[in-house]
């Protein structure tokens, strides 16, 4: 772990993904839930490829987190629980079920399952965190991450949102459970939290394309793997 300088307001970019997500949640499709979470407020939205979980503090922007990762559309399906809810996104990569606990007034938990729909291949899959603005845009929020993980150590990201005023944000993957991924891949979760603003948290180390090492899928079938 280590502890970085403030990010500046002028980030010298953004990649296409921060852009597909700020044009997608400009959209602002119809929640599928909405709960409070002690002054917050958590927001279940169908996305293109996936189902977002938007935490909003009223008048301070909010955190977006990325559910499922589908290659094109999902259609989504599921429901609300008194503790959260379960919900299965089903496209072209196979099902996702995507499980939400809230757990505290501060605290929540995601995961996510994939049974792929045949074996996969997967070159490349997103970060999961995008802290947004008012008007949920992730280009325009600023702040600083002040602790990320390094190599094999505890998958963290530590942030804060600085504008709007949201607050701080500590995320933890937990990467134990994630076992049975990297052993299907033959990968390893070295550096798989990053704190690259506004992309932010966990990116499945993915199969490598290419002559070496060996590409590894993840097989169809069976209950699934968690993400």
């Amino acid at each position: 772990m280590s502890v970085s300088t403030p990010l500046q307001t002028d980030v010298p970019g953004f990649t296409p993904r921060t852009l597909e997500v700020e044009r997608e949640l400009a959209e602002g499709k119809r929640a599928l839930h909405r709960r409070d979470m002690g002054d917050l407020l958590v927001e279940v939205r169908p996305g293109v490829d996936t189902l977002w979980v938007i935490v909003r503090r009223a008048g301070h922007g909010a955190v977006a987190f990325k559910t499922a990762r589908n290659a094109g559309p999902v259609k989504i399906s599921g429901r609300a629980t008194k503790s959260g809810g379960s919900w299965r996104a089903e496209g072209a990569s196979g099902v996702f079920v995507i499980r939400l606990e809230v757990l505290s007034d501060t605290l929540l938990r995601l995961t996510v399952r994939l049974t792929p729909a045949a074996d996969l291949l997967v070159p490349f899959w997103s970060r999961d965190v995008y802290p947004l603005d008012g008007d949920d845009r992730p280009t325009k929020a600023t702040g600083r991450v002040e602790a990320g993980q390094r190599g094999l150590n505890t998958g963290l990201c530590y942030f804060c949102v600085e504008k709007p005023a949201f607050g701080s944000v500590l995320y933890i993957q937990d990467l134990t459970s994630l076992n049975p991924y990297f052993a299907a891949t033959k990968t390893k979760p070295d550096g798989v939290v990053e704190d690259e603003w506004p992309e932010l948290g966990y990116q499945p180390p993915t199969t490598p394309m290419g002559n070496s090492p060996p590409v590894e899928p993840l097989e169809s079938g069976g209950r699934g793997r968690h993400l």
